[in-house]
């Protein structure tokens, strides 16, 4: 008996090309955020300020922040570094031949 059976329509499903609402919540969020801090500054003193800044450092890194080189802290680079070696193995080699060979 399927043949004579009503088949109900599909749903219909639409998505925004051009809106984004995940970008649409952030934006709100930072609004509430920017609100709410000046809101703090206008009743807090010029003294509290560095420890405010203080607790909230590090409060708005990256979610991937796990996914940065890790030598990146550093002042030298690493092809620096290699280059640094391989002049001083150089250096060595040829103050060795001086001393020791003919």
């Amino acid at each position: 008996m399927g043949m004579f059976s009503m088949r109900s329509p599909r749903r219909f499903h639409h998505e925004y090309i051009y809106a984004n609402d995940r970008k649409q919540r952030l934006e709100e969020i930072e609004q509430r955020a920017k609100t709410s801090l000046e809101q703090a500054t206008e009743h807090s003193q010029v003294e509290d300020l560095p420890r405010d800044a203080d607790r909230f450092r590090g409060a708005f890194t990256p979610h991937n922040s796990h996914l940065h080189r890790r030598g990146a802290a550093y002042d030298v680079a690493l092809g620096s570094r290699v280059f640094l070696f391989v002049a001083l193995l150089l250096f060595m080699g040829y103050v060795l031949l001086k001393l020791f060979g003919a």
